[in-house]
């Protein structure tokens, strides 16, 4: 990004060189997991289970991470995933890699599983 007077401007490649000039394309990727913790038998289990979770996650893979449903509920959890790359095959292939992880912890079951690309 490039500031011009306190006004941000995607920065301008060279994508067709020589036939001229474009934007970068962004893919964002946008992963939403409904998640059961069948050991949490409270809300501050379910925090101890979900913040393992999401550091590793975030480690991990480099991803944007967070809970973004069903904070009270002391079992279930909806948590967000998000990723951002210029080809939609690599997110595609980072958001399932996250799923293959979370479901191979053992710590959670993965109840729903929603991706969308934007």
């Amino acid at each position: 990004m490039i500031d011009h007077g306190g006004e941000y401007i995607a920065e301008r490649v060279n994508l067709n060189h020589p036939a001229g000039w474009g934007y970068a394309p962004v893919v964002v990727g946008l992963l939403t997991l409904e998640l059961f913790m069948g050991e949490a038998t409270s809300l501050k289990g379910k925090r101890r289970v979900l913040k393992s979770l999401l550091d590793r996650v975030k480690s991990r893979y480099n991803v944007s991470v967070a809970e973004v449903g069903r904070q009270d509920a002391w079992q279930f959890s909806t948590i967000g995933v998000s990723f951002v790359s210029n080809e939609s095959a690599h997110v595609h292939r980072t958001l399932s890699a996250v799923v293959r992880f979370v479901e191979g912890l053992g710590t959670v079951e993965v109840l729903d599983v929603k991706t969308e690309l934007f």
